[in-house]
């Protein structure tokens, strides 16, 4: 008799040898069971380890056949087979395409209670219930004839640790992005529970207890954390390494299915969280079904959905001839969709297999087979949407983002904490970004100038002068404050900052002389400084990379309110009030701020520390686990290796929560070294400069309004002085949508030009429109101002200017995210050092060049080189891969220099 391979579906079920009498066996009429014949049925989809693959059970294919066949099989995609593979025409009596897969349900089984499963409570078993009838389709794809959830709750009911893993599988599924405490407590107490019962292994394998193994390494794998030591701690105990004495087992037919759930858990492939090499399950289990009288065991795979005989190379990904093994493999019989998916699986596994060596120079190029790829994804989808089609793959209708950074478990990270939460720390930046950004507006200051003239005797000279001494704090502070904000982190920064910002804001009502106007400006500058680079490496602490995109595009508006809308306000109220006192309101709005920060505002700065982990004595060691079997272990080895760290930590007490520092232990000079070697790549440069030409023309700008406007012919007082500023404003509003959305469209399209591949330099094709309306808008403010037209043209002038302004700053800082991203802080705080150089001269020139060479000729010469500095990003677009490979090795070297990050 065969084995179970070819014999009926209840048989294949039980792992049952089968005679393949018809219409029924009798290895099912000696059971007395119900033979469901031999008809091919759906397979399992996705399984335990990975979700969303298209898999499931076969209609024939041919393996390398080279006869064409006819009929509506080989019709799909207009070609007569793909690749190696031709398909068979569909028989006639398949499943309607229309039956729906996940609206079904599975009947609960109710059988007699252990006494483990009466002490639980009333809720957990509706958990229970609510993941057989409901989440089990989202996390596995199925038929509506595939039996194995029954298996699964069957199991369930007769171990804890698998009950309360499918539990904690289903709170998990609620809300992944921030699972609540009772996912952890469960995981938990199925971790304790699968060690205890593995420690008390009798000789018997416990089919349960393997799933509940395979389920936590699941879960572990859903969120990052190491995952690997479980699949390590069952191979040692079950004794299942070669030459052990229970080697044998590891090919035990009754077992099958959980034993290759945790080979293809073991396959190289599943890089996310493992923190120990693997350890060669796949090639165990295979070695072990060849030795026995059966041999080996053919067919597709249920977990993964894959051909056994394809994961058989997958799991010799670390070989040599890997990828002559994928490339020479005979293929599998399978349907049309069956062909497009594993033929995707094979040209990845080829792909894989080149990241850790040289390829021979008659192999396929990776961009030939990238291309083949995302084609035979492309057919796999057309042929998924035919009718006929529809019921061979099944699909999970859901699928969740994987989260960058990996958050820990901790609920002190701050990634974890809760929207409420996050929203209230962030707005509080906000807040202060806005009212950092007023009182060092160059704006805000040039609207006050009318009426400073003339209260404190100072020319526009002198007040020119103090903001060049305001631009020198900025340059300054950033490079100086922003590595002590990295060693003790972000909350002294805030508090301080804040705090210097709110004195110095009544100082300046208050002042009376030159000197005091120049400290002032110097010690805003220096206060400012921080906030700007600050803010980012907040949005970076407190959101995932799908969510900082939204983070910063908040950050940019509360920078835009701040330098252009409150200068309005402001020009309104030193025209009903005095000047003094918009400085007054300043510090009332931040002294409220600074004592928000100091009792509300908490440290975002965190040190993850892996749950599980081994802790050594020092506690930033890492854990050391053996990943080759010598000695068997003891009862203590195994509950004794990461007991003492899997439990999360607790909740910060208010006063912890509220502490003044947070101290990391790396050396303070490696801080203040990686921004400095920041100005080596030219990236950097070239973003520096675009930024720099733009906030030294602003500055140029807005110093003009205030001379210009408040004189004839226009004679505007303070408030209209201050609404000049609402042009460029909107400019800017503009230009950021440009440089934002549009730009991401761009690059979307252009990226599917270039195979699918992403440059960072592709940000840099929008900019020919921003370079000529800056200069453009630069020209029309001067002769408009110059002639005395009427104050529109100046305004369409400066909107100009602020839209070609805003796009090259969004589009310049965004490459270097998208090239520098482990060290973005770094990278701008040297940006901002350089940026603020240029601002530093230009003031005190403005008065001098307005009077020697008029305001027409200056703003002529300014529009022209601020469009041939723009004009720099065609070299950039044209060069700037080759200066990025040209500088890898140096990228790396910086980023070792600064250490791990998380960011």
């Amino acid at each position: 008799m065969s084995r179970s391979r070819t014999g009926c579906s209840t048989c294949k079920r039980r792992h049952r040898k089968c005679d393949e009498s018809k219409p029924s066996c009798r290895e099912c009429q000696k059971n007395n069971l119900t033979c469901e014949g031999y008809a091919l049925k759906l397979q399992w989809d996705v399984g335990v380890a990975s979700r969303g693959k298209l898999t499931g059970s076969s209609l024939p294919v041919l393996a390398a056949g080279k006869e064409k066949k006819t009929g509506k099989g080989a019709e799909i995609d207009g070609v007569e087979g793909f690749g190696q593979f031709q398909a068979l025409p569909l028989g006639g009596g398949e499943t309607n395409g229309s039956d729906s897969l996940l609206g079904m349900g599975y009947p609960v089984i109710e059988p007699e209670e252990p006494q483990w499963l009466q002490r639980r409570s009333g809720h957990e078993k509706q958990l229970f219930k609510d993941f057989i009838q409901k989440t089990v389709f989202l996390f596995y794809s199925t038929s509506t004839e595939d039996p194995f959830p029954l298996e699964l709750q069957r199991l369930a009911l007769q171990n804890e640790p698998l009950f309360l893993g499918l539990i904690a599988t289903h709170v998990y599924s609620t809300n992944p992005r921030n699972p609540p405490p009772l996912f952890h407590d469960l995981c938990n107490q199925s971790l304790r529970l699968f060690r205890e019962q593995l420690s008390r292994f009798d000789g018997t394998l416990d089919g349960g207890l393997i799933n509940a193994g395979v389920f936590l390494c699941t879960l572990h794998l859903f969120q990052g954390i190491p995952w690997t030591a479980h699949l390590n701690h069952m191979m040692w105990v079950y004794h299942l390494f070669p030459q052990s004495k229970n080697a044998h087992r590891i090919g035990d037919l009754e077992y099958r299915f959980s034993l290759e759930a945790m080979a293809i858990m073991d396959i190289p492939t599943f890089v996310r969280g493992r923190d120990i090499p693997t350890l060669g399950i796949w090639g165990f289990l295979r070695a072990a079904q060849k030795a026995s009288s059966t041999g080996l065991v053919g067919g597709v795979e249920s977990v993964s959905g894959l051909p056994r005989s394809l994961l058989d190379i997958f799991g010799r990904m670390a070989h040599d001839d890997v990828e002559k093994d994928f490339a020479n493999w005979e293929g599998h019989e399978g349907s049309i969709p069956h062909v497009h998916l594993w033929e995707a699986f094979r040209i990845s596994g080829i792909l894989m297999s080149r990241r850790q060596k040289r390829t021979r120079a008659s192999s396929p190029s990776n961009e030939m087979l990238v291309c083949r790829l995302v084609a035979t994804l492309d057919a796999l989808y057309e042929t998924r949407k035919r009718e006929e089609y529809a019921h061979i793959l099944a699909t999970n209708n859901r699928s969740e983002i994987i989260l960058v950074p990996t958050p820990s478990q901790d609920p002190n990270d701050p990634l974890n904490w809760s929207k409420r939460r996050k929203a209230w720390n962030f707005t509080l930046v906000l807040a202060v970004t806005i009212a950092f950004f007023s009182a060092i507006s160059i704006v805000m200051q040039m609207v006050l100038w009318q009426q400073m003239v003339i209260d404190m005797h100072v020319t526009y000279d002198q007040l020119n002068y103090g903001v060049a001494f305001n631009s020198a704090g900025l340059a300054l502070g950033s490079f100086l404050f922003i590595p002590l904000a990295r060693k003790y982190g972000s909350r002294p920064c805030y508090i301080l900052s804040t705090g210097l910002m709110a004195a110095v804001s009544w100082w300046s009502g208050r002042m009376e002389t030159v000197g005091e106007m120049y400290v002032t400006n110097f010690l805003s500058g220096l206060a400012a400084s921080i906030n700007e680079t600050i803010s980012e490496i907040t949005i970076a602490d407190l959101f995932f990379v799908h969510q900082r995109g939204t983070a910063n595009g908040f950050y940019i508006m509360a920078v835009m309110i701040g330098q252009f809308v409150c200068p309005c306000i402001v020009g309104v109220q030193a025209a009903a009030q005095d000047w003094r006192w918009t400085y007054y309101t300043t510090g009332i709005v931040l002294t409220v701020l600074f004592l928000l920060f100091i009792f509300f505002f908490e440290e975002t700065k965190f040190i993850p520390v892996t749950i599980g982990e081994t802790r050594n004595t020092s506690s930033q060691g890492t854990p050391t686990l053996k990943t080759h079997p010598k000695d068997d272990p003891t009862q203590a080895d195994i509950q004794d290796s990461d007991l003492n760290s899997e439990t999360p930590p607790p909740r910060l007490t208010y006063k912890q929560r509220m502490r003044f520092i947070t101290r990391t232990d790396e050396p303070l000079w490696r801080n203040y070294l990686v921004p400095l070697k920041m100005f080596l790549f030219p990236h950097v440069l070239f973003s520096a400069l675009q930024v720099a030409s733009c906030v030294a023309f602003l500055i140029l700008l807005t110093s003009s309004i205030s001379m210009v406007f408040s004189a004839p012919p226009y004679n505007f007082n303070t408030a209209g002085v201050g609404l000049m500023s609402l042009g460029p404003f909107v400019g800017n509003f503009l230009g950021s949508v440009y440089g934002g959305v549009l730009g991401d469209w761009v690059v979307v399209k252009l990226a599917k030009r270039n195979r699918g591949i992403f440059e960072p330099e592709m940000r840099l094709h929008i900019l020919l429109l921003p370079a000529l309306l800056m200069g453009g808008g630069l020209v029309l403010f001067g002769i408009s101002a110059d002639k005395g037209w009427h104050w529109i043209h100046p305004s369409i002038g400066g909107a100009m200017f602020g839209f070609g302004m805003a796009s090259m700053i969004d589009i310049s800082c965004t490459i270097i995210i998208d090239i520098y991203q482990t060290l973005t802080a770094e990278a701008f705080i040297s940006v901002t050092f350089i940026r603020n150089i240029p601002s530093i001269g230009v003031p005190f020139g403005v008065v001098g060049w307005i009077a020697s060479i008029g305001i027409s000729k200056l703003f002529i010469v300014s529009g022209c080189v601020a469009t041939a500095v723009c004009l720099l990003f065609i070299p950039c677009a044209i060069w700037g891969r080759r200066v990025r490979e040209n500088t890898w090795q140096m990228y790396e070297f910086v980023r070792a220099l600064k250490g791990a990050v998380r960011h």
